[in-house]
């Protein structure tokens, strides 16, 4: 049985190439959801945009996931910039 996940987010963000939307992409999706009766996410690629899709039962639980998200995509734009070219 689904869960209701009321508090919903979109994300959109503009890389490089598409290549690094993937690679961000897959970074991402390398860890399991905590709890995914609570949160779920959805990633996909549009040409060089990179779009999350996230869902939780509590706006306490959106805000973490997305705070958590803005961290990791973060580092991985760093490593990019800094390794790639």
């Amino acid at each position: 049985m689904e869960t209701a996940k009321p508090y919903e987010c979109t994300l959109r963000i503009q890389l490089q190439n598409a290549r690094h939307a993937t690679i961000i992409k897959d970074c991402m999706e390398v860890d399991e959801e905590l709890q995914p009766l609570k949160v779920s996410k959805q990633f996909t690629i549009t040409g060089s945009i990179l779009t999350l899709q996230i869902a939780a039962t509590e706006i306490r639980m959106l805000r973490v996931a997305l705070s958590s998200f803005f961290d990791m995509v973060t580092v991985s734009v760093k490593t990019l910039l800094e390794f790639d070219s």
